[in-house]
């Protein structure tokens, strides 16, 4: 079944679709207002991702993925989704950029399902004097080669050294470096000078 498209303006957005993902996924782009961006490569396999674009946001998805049923969701000037080459999402699993911040994924990761990759909270947290914003939005990098089990939540400014493993049902934020188990709510080092193989 071809993808299904549903482009507001189709004229004044950007968008680069491989033949064989058009041809052969079940996927559902909707994209809304101009100046989007979106831009898949051939995957790995079909598969039935939803792509959710507006206000000027930006996807790119490298070749030979394996998206699944991945819903990634794009909707402020300046959000940005970047999932590198040879990426795998197993069952369901979400990427959600609703303010201006880029969420960066290397190539060769691994997602289990359920997965969650949040770059804000969307609603505002403030300070009840200074009225100062609490929880502002904030990149996400995930280095080469990460994989991060079933029902891993990765939130705003989180940073995943290459190499890395991520237990189940973790919740991940702040910077960690490569080769590292990470595990836990929220997650943290269990163990060091690790990697894993597919």
């Amino acid at each position: 079944m071809p993808v299904q498209l549903d482009i507001e303006f189709p004229d004044d957005n950007q968008i680069t679709l491989s033949p064989r993902f058009l041809e052969e996924s079940d996927a559902v782009v909707t994209i809304r207002g101009r100046g989007n961006r979106l831009h898949v490569e051939t995957p790995f396999a079909p598969n039935a991702a939803k792509f959710i674009l507006s206000g000027g946001a930006a996807v790119i998805v490298g070749a030979d993925t394996n998206l699944n049923q991945l819903v990634v969701t794009a909707s402020a000037e300046g959000a940005v989704v970047e999932i590198g080459a040879w990426c795998s999402f197993n069952g369901c699993s979400q990427i959600t950029a609703h303010e201006r911040a880029t969420i960066r994924i290397g190539a060769f990761c691994l997602f289990g399902p359920g997965c969650r990759i949040a770059s804000s909270d969307v609603h505002k947290v403030l300070d009840v004097v200074t009225r100062e914003r609490l929880n502002p939005a904030g990149d996400i990098t995930i280095g080469d080669h990460v994989w991060a089990a079933g029902g891993v939540t990765i939130l705003r400014n989180a940073v995943i050294g290459r190499d890395s493993v991520i237990g189940a049902g973790s919740l991940v934020r702040g910077a960690f470096p490569t080769n590292v188990s990470l595990a836990g709510v929220p997650a943290r080092v269990v163990r060091t000078g690790v990697t894993w193989e597919f």
